[in-house]
């Protein structure tokens, strides 16, 4: 199967399959390179996708206004994301987990992929149907959190969606607090 098709067909099994698209994610078993090489390639997508349709319709999006530089919200991205994908390693392992680092951080790479064609899509939606938007954004939401949970869920080999809830949330609190450092030094940096 050419890569082409390949991600294309993860892409599809991701929204509809996500149990096995981490499965096949995580049996690549990609370098730490080419993770972060991923990873990172779709935080800079994603963020000059964010400044070009805050040009477009100035004031759509919160995180230019608050950072203001791209490279800030990049930085951000970066730090809070690898912060949650090391707790949530950590904890689950804590928790008789079978996931690593460099699985969870995978799947964390690849999420940045599919929350970048949701962008896409929403961005689309602001422009065609504004009114719309705002409950398709939720919806995709609400879907992104079923993914990523459902990831970890079988990173860590738990069979148990309440449990994979729990550690992505106390994971998450990581990330969280890792965001509220780095703006008080982008602040006080200002």
């Amino acid at each position: 199967m050419t890569g082409e098709l390949m991600i294309k067909r993860l892409l599809q099994d991701s929204f509809s399959k996500p149990r096995e698209a981490a499965q096949e994610v995580i049996a690549i078993n990609l370098s730490y390179d080419a993770i972060f090489s991923l990873f990172l390639a779709m935080v800079c997508a994603s963020t000059a996708l964010m400044f070009t349709i805050d040009f477009i319709l100035p004031q759509s999006a919160e995180a230019v206004e608050i950072l203001g530089a791209p490279w800030k919200i990049c930085v951000v991205i970066f730090v809070v994301t690898t912060a949650v994908a090391f707790g949530i390693a950590w904890i689950g392992e804590k928790l008789q987990g079978l996931g690593d680092f460099k699985s969870i951080m995978a799947l964390m790479a690849w999420m940045q992929v599919l929350q970048f064609a949701l962008q896409i899509i929403s961005y689309v939606f602001l422009f065609i149907m504004p009114p719309v938007s705002a409950f398709f954004q939720v919806a995709l939401i609400g879907w992104s959190f079923w993914i990523f949970i459902t990831f970890i869920d079988v990173a860590h080999g738990f069979d148990n969606m309440i449990k994979a809830t729990f550690v992505s949330l106390l994971g998450s609190m990581l990330g969280v607090l890792s965001l509220a450092m780095l703006t008080t030094l982008f602040f006080l940096g200002a």
